[in-house]
């Protein structure tokens, strides 16, 4: 099982690995404006 938390070879470099877990900039409650985009939306019946 591959964790994290348990770097494996070849892993990324550990200056990229100090990135937040968690990106913010993504995150719906605090950025609500990047998901109402609904242009390409499709209706789907199964």
């Amino acid at each position: 099982m591959y964790s994290r938390a348990m770097p494996m070879y070849g892993d990324e470099e550990e200056a990229k690995a100090d990135r937040p877990i968690y990106d913010d900039s993504k995150d719906a409650n605090e950025h609500p404006e990047l998901f109402n985009d609904f242009d390409d939306e499709q209706v789907i019946k199964a």
